[in-house]
């Protein structure tokens, strides 16, 4: 059973390292960054299905059908919102900018302190990120599959290695057609793990959308998934973790017009609802697998999915799984490198001195290093803290778009600084004060409660310097 993961595994990694050497044969900083702006709108709109959907939430999403029923989906209501948002006010903005990275529409209000401070915001929050991802990915490979014979940094290194592979010569060029293959072997891995359920176990489509865990909309104000507060994350989370992220934005900068990348945008947001919807089918279809054959449910959610297809389903569902996680672990790891490589060279390497090859190189290690940290804390508070606490990152970038997209004075350097360093702590500050005093507990209020501090600390600033 083991071998058959091994080998499969090992034929889906090599062919996405050849697909990325022929993609990226004879590139130039042009494609890296954006393709030439030559990428076809729709495999970018399929192909960001599986940037969007990491490891995490692979894992993550069937299992929440056992604790917090269908009401996800009302939080991917909002992110269409969003996404028609970013589609409408944002790449409007982008495309007439001509920009490389998001970051360049700060420099008319904010000056270059103002670029380099939205990308560093940029390069922390998703370090967190695309470490953490690739660090429950190559987790539970090293503990279900290879059975800790071999050590988790070589794991680490292997994976990083290879996303580096079919990566580092064609970046977003690459990445756009690689996304499409990892798009389409997560769905085909939850198609499977579905087929095989039914094909096994006496199940019925009917009964299961029956169950109690198939409520998708919750209209209780007291509850935490109560559909407004829902529907409105979504929404916030969609503009600000992607709109304002280089990562996320990149591969739409990489359409041939503004049309072309709102088709996508579009279109995309339509496809992740149905790919989302699916993921929630697929909890039913696990929970009722596991009652049919007295299986008991696993105490933790993030369990559901791999115990049941791994542990519990015929080795065809476990390696469908396996590959559906790997799939959606690196089509987020490998775009956020080449994200974090752009932003790198294009915010900050003013000069033109530094080599492109060499700060993406370093990127895949840096990602790597952090997954092998996360690794040895093996606590499940810390990681999870450090996962949340890293939103926080993205109100005070939601604040300097919102102060330079509003064209008000130029703010000395010094306090564009002040203002990112302490809203996050006066937010948090803020956050527990209320919840310990009022009870109240913060969801996605604190994105917009850091943004409100540092749009006003930028407001308040005295003395203006121009750009």
């Amino acid at each position: 059973m083991i071998f058959s993961f091994l080998i499969a595994i090992a034929l889906y990694l090599g062919f996405l390292t050849l697909v990325g050497y022929f993609l990226g044969k004879g590139s130039t900083n042009m494609d890296f960054y954006l393709a030439g702006r030559g990428s076809k709108w729709w495999a970018v709109a399929f192909g960001m299905v599986g940037t969007t959907l990491s490891g995490i939430t692979f894992i993550s999403v069937p299992g929440w059908t056992l604790t917090n029923n269908w009401h996800y989906m009302q939080m991917v209501f909002g992110y269409v919102l969003g996404y028609w948002i970013i589609a409408l006010v944002l790449l409007p903005i982008y495309y007439k900018n001509k920009v490389t990275t998001v970051y360049e529409v700060l420099v008319p209000v904010l000056g270059v302190s103002g670029r380099r401070a939205g990308a560093v915001l940029f390069l922390i929050a998703r370090l967190i990120g695309a470490s953490l991802r690739l660090y429950i990915v190559a987790f539970v490979m090293y503990e279900f599959i290879i059975g800790k014979s071999i050590p988790f940094p070589l794991l680490v290194l292997i994976l990083v290695v290879i996303m580096w592979l079919y990566t580092f010569q064609g970046g977003i060029k690459t990445i756009v057609w690689t996304d499409v293959i990892q798009t389409i072997a997560m769905i085909l891995a939850l198609l499977i793990t579905i087929w095989v359920a039914f094909s096994v176990a006496e199940l019925s489509v009917s009964d299961l959308l029956s169950m109690p865990n198939a409520k998708v909309f919750n209209w209780d104000p007291n509850s935490p998934s109560y559909f407004w507060k829902y529907f409105v994350s979504g929404a916030l989370f969609a503009v600000v973790m992607t709109g304002l992220d280089q990562d996320m934005m990149q591969k739409n900068l990489s359409c041939p017009s503004l049309q072309d990348s709102q088709k996508n945008v579009f279109v995309f947001s339509i496809l992740l609802v149905v790919v989302n919807a699916v993921f929630m089918f697929l909890g039913l279809v696990l929970i009722g697998y596991a009652h049919h054959f007295s299986i008991p449910l696993p105490e933790k959610s993030d369990a559901l999915f791999p115990s049941l297809a791994i542990n519990h389903m015929p080795d065809i569902a476990g390696i469908a799984f396996l590959i559906g996680l790997i799939a959606a672990a690196l089509s987020s790891a490998d775009s956020a490198i080449t994200g974090l490589t752009t932003s790198v060279m294009v915010d900050f390497n003013r000069e033109g001195r530094w080599n492109r090859k060499l700060v993406h190189f370093s990127m895949a290690m840096i990602i790597g290093v952090m997954a092998t940290v996360f690794f040895v804390l093996h606590n499940d508070a810390v990681i999870s803290m450090l996962f949340r606490y890293s939103a926080y990152f993205y109100g005070p970038l939601l604040g300097l778009f919102v102060y330079a997209l509003l064209g008000l004075k130029t703010p000395r350097a010094l306090w564009v600084w002040l203002a990112i360093i302490l809203s996050p702590v006066l937010t948090l500050g803020i956050e527990q004060l209320v919840e310990n005093s009022l009870g109240y507990e913060f969801s996605f209020e604190h994105i917009l409660l850091s943004a409100v501090i540092t749009f006003f600390i930028l407001l308040i600033s005295g003395k203006r310097d121009k750009p």
